[in-house]
């Protein structure tokens, strides 16, 4: 699957047309500063203070026009727009969080918190999702995932939340077990009785049974596997425990 390279960092697809209220207008003629500061004036051809307006703004992005609340920085020596690239980021970064919420895109601050509430890295979770390696930090830089990326992230991130019922969890991983148990061992047979869900920060579960000792590492992933193919949890750390009972 490709990878959509739209970034609020960069604006080539867009067109904008910025409107002011006849009260903005006003403050304009008259200096009411919201915010002073320096950059160049290309028409008075050196830095001058400029001051910050809040506008609607309206642009095309991919072909379709979306309005939002942005700023722009105008000369205050000549009533010109100025160059401001903190203020252009910040109008860009709206005008993707309008596609965003237009599209059913993930947003980027919930993709800034999947490593954090998992406690993993960026290029450890894209590989564990099946992805490039650096496919995940491209979108934690504002790069914009596709539809189909964005809907396993955004089930990434809903799915540290999930939590299943306990009756449910035992009645059907119990199940497999009766119909693949643990290998025996020096003859002995594994015999697991009972399963919950921790209450911890990312999906846990602890198995009680009679010889936790006797579970190796090849059955461990064999009910995380189960546990998935059940449960869901794509992308996120399932960790499982087995305790003697």
């Amino acid at each position: 699957m490709e990878n959509d390279r739209l970034s609020y960092r960069s604006i080539s697809e867009t067109s904008r047309l910025i409107i002011f209220s006849d009260d903005q207008s006003e403050s304009l003629k008259g200096g009411n500063l919201m915010n002073r500061n320096k950059t160049f004036c290309e028409e008075c051809r050196r830095d001058v203070d400029y001051m910050v307006e809040t506008v609607t703004i309206k642009e095309k992005l991919k072909g379709e026009e979306y309005e939002y609340i942005g700023k722009k920085a105008v000369c205050t020596r000549c009533g010109n727009e100025v160059y401001v690239a903190d203020i252009e980021d910040e109008n860009l970064k709206a005008l993707y969080d309008m596609y965003r919420q237009k599209n059913g895109i993930i947003s980027l601050e919930k993709i800034l918190e999947i490593p954090q509430k998992y406690n993993i890295g960026k290029r450890p979770l894209s590989l564990l999702l099946g992805w490039g390696e650096m496919t995940f930090s491209r979108y934690c830089e504002g790069y914009m995932p596709t539809k189909q990326y964005s809907d396993i992230l955004q089930k990434v991130y809903d799915d540290r939340k999930k939590r299943i019922p306990t009756s449910t969890l035992n009645k059907i991983i119990l199940s497999e077990f009766e119909k693949n148990p643990p290998p025996l061992n020096k003859g002995k047979k594994v015999k697991i009785k009972y399963c919950t869900q921790l209450p911890t920060p990312y999906p846990s579960f602890v198995f009680f049974c009679n010889l936790p000792q006797y579970i190796k590492e090849p059955y461990k992933r064999f009910v995380e596997n189960k546990i998935r193919e059940h449960f869901g949890f794509a992308g996120s750390p399932v960790i499982i425990y087995f305790r003697e009972k």
